[in-house]
């Protein structure tokens, strides 16, 4: 028995945006329109996607009209044929693609519309000076984006996937420092030379930056093909010796938007690059989010700092020997008036980046110095007060400066200021560090080394940096008692290590009594978490201070000396 066969769900799902037409004629037979009886999903989509471009959909339309008389002539030229097609330049598209008009049946057509399938390099073009590369001989980026927009809008049109595979590599500028620009052409050449071999009929590769490269692959069946491509351009770089981070977007499974595309490749590559290079990331909506999210920081933060819209919290820490106050940490808090808290995890590096840390990293030190003196004026305050100083703040100009003027502005006394460098700072020339920390101890400031054991800094830096403190990041003290045989002995062994070189040793993190009563038997000097006590803004300090223990907003219930 024969199944019955659901045509219309078949029409549906052919890739190609397509049409059933009824003719209408003049008098004399001639076709001066069409009646649309019925559209597939994919041209529904092409027209959709159109008018979100802008009045490409009006344009493509326009140039829909004029196929009637197309038509016509076509069906003369056929004999008669029930099939015939055509081409049809379209402005709007910026490319060409054939109309396939096929009889159905009672003088009903179905007119179906398939794109360019294979980018069509034109030699007069391509041998062009301003099309090609003078250092790798590919065609350059300009090229690029006079074809882009055609394949992107050929792979709708024929319900095709359409790809681009952006290619960073990976520490040229180290390269280029190191050993020259020669050995970076190098580099760059045999890149090249590697991805000429994927290129065809639809695959061109494009010199796309300075370290960059482009593939663009068109009329693949879907992204995984893409993912295989990519595999093998990827082991093919390893095995030259040439680390790249990679970045890939898709049409249509990530836009039909050219510019899009290339955005999302771009900030897939960043996700590579913030993974540890040396990859290749698929774009994620999550990017996108992330970008846009960040890009809103990036706009509120300027506008904050110009402001002055921060706040200064403090954390306590607590001596493990006899449960005093040692001292606070200065912490920089964002409220947001529309974005609400935000965390400095997330606004800290945007602050790196856009150079607005130096101007907040002054702030933070100025009022820091202020609490100070202030809290030995009220309350006979003789701790320590912690701040953090960024890398860029202490290696810009004018940090020791700033440093003397806080000092002397506010009367802060010799050992009562400590600095707080992270293990990051030593990914820049440490011969630059070592004296600026010997200047800041000259000044009477303590120096902590905040975050060891978790970066770029090794046991050996510990014999020559001039500090006074040593702080084991959370990440060891978390899983203290959990997995007792690693964590504890790595933890122990900093703490050890601290106690020999007679540096103060501060455990942060710690949330909970277990943490604590291991951390004792270690002989660590000092705790910070919130255990002890969370940050708190000045008021609270204040009244802390003043002798009100119940204002410590801790997890503990420890009886604590102030």
């Amino acid at each position: 028995m024969t199944q019955a066969i659901d045509y219309k769900n078949v029409f549906d799902a052919v890739p190609q945006p397509s049409l059933i037409v009824f003719p209408e004629t003049d008098g004399k037979g001639v076709v001066t329109d069409f009646q649309v009886l019925y559209e597939n999903p994919a041209f529904t989509n092409l027209m959709r996607i159109l008018t979100d471009d802008g009045r490409k959909n009006e344009q493509f339309r326009a140039e829909l009209d004029s196929f009637p008389p197309l038509f016509n002539t076509a069906r003369q030229a056929g004999s008669g044929k029930p099939f015939f097609e055509m081409e049809l330049e379209s402005a709007s598209l910026n490319s060409r693609f054939r109309i396939q008009a096929a009889e159905v049946s009672g003088g009903t057509y179905l007119l179906s519309l398939m794109g360019e399938e294979k980018i069509r390099l034109s030699p007069a073009e391509l041998n062009a000076s301003d099309s090609l590369d003078a250092l790798t001989g590919l065609p350059d980026r300009s090229y690029f984006n006079r074809v882009f927009d055609q394949a992107i809008d050929a792979a709708v049109i024929n319900g095709r996937t359409a790809g681009i595979v952006l290619i960073d590599l990976d520490d040229m500028k180290s390269i280029n420092d190191s050993s020259g620009h020669l050995a970076g052409d190098s580099i760059l050449r045999r890149s090249a030379h590697l991805l000429e071999r994927f290129a065809g009929d639809n695959c061109l590769v494009f010199r796309y930056g300075d370290d960059e490269f482009l593939l663009l692959q068109t009329d693949l069946p879907s992204k995984d093909r893409l993912a295989t491509i990519s595999d093998v351009i990827f082991d093919s770089f390893q095995n030259i010796g040439i680390r790249i981070s990679a970045g890939i977007a898709c049409c249509p499974d990530d836009s039909a938007n050219a510019a899009d595309l290339l955005k999302f490749a771009d900030l897939a590559v960043k996700t590579a690059k913030r993974n540890g290079k040396n990859t290749v990331v698929f774009f994620e909506q999550w990017m996108y989010a992330n970008f846009l999210r960040r890009s809103l920081l990036q706009q509120k933060l300027i506008i904050a700092a110009a402001n002055g819209s921060f706040e200064q919290y403090y954390q306590p820490q607590f001596s493990l020997s006899n449960d005093r106050l040692r001292g606070f940490e200065a912490l920089l808090r964002w409220n947001d008036a529309t974005l609400g808290m935000i965390s400095p995890d997330e606004f800290i590096p945007i602050a790196e980046e856009t150079h607005v840390i130096c101007e907040l990293g002054s702030w933070v030190l100025h009022r820091a110095c202020e609490t100070l003196r202030t809290w030995r004026e009220q309350y006979g305050f003789a701790g320590i007060m912690s701040v953090n100083v960024s890398p860029s703040q202490l290696l810009g100009n004018g940090f020791i400066e700033d440093l003397e003027t806080s000092l002397k502005t506010y009367g802060v006394q010799p050992g009562s200021l400590e600095v707080e460098i992270t293990e990051g700072i030593f990914i820049h020339d440490i011969g630059r560090i070592v004296p600026l920390l010997q200047q800041i101890r000259q000044l009477g400031v303590l120096v902590s080394l905040d975050d060891f054991g978790t970066g770029y800094s090794s046991f050996r830096y510990l014999q020559f940096l001039p500090i006074d403190t040593l702080k084991v990041d959370k990440a060891f003290v978390s899983n203290l008692t959990e997995n007792p045989n690693m964590q504890a002995k790595l933890t122990e062994s900093i703490i050890s290590l601290g106690n020999k070189l007679e540096l103060e040793t501060i455990a942060e993190g710690v949330e909970r009594e277990e943490q604590l009563k291991v951390l004792k038997t270690m002989h660590c000097s000092v705790l910070q978490g919130f255990y002890r006590g969370r940050p708190m803004p000045k008021a609270k300090c204040d009244a802390v201070l003043a002798g009100d223990i119940s204002q410590l907003d801790r997890l503990g219930s420890e009886q604590l000396e102030i």
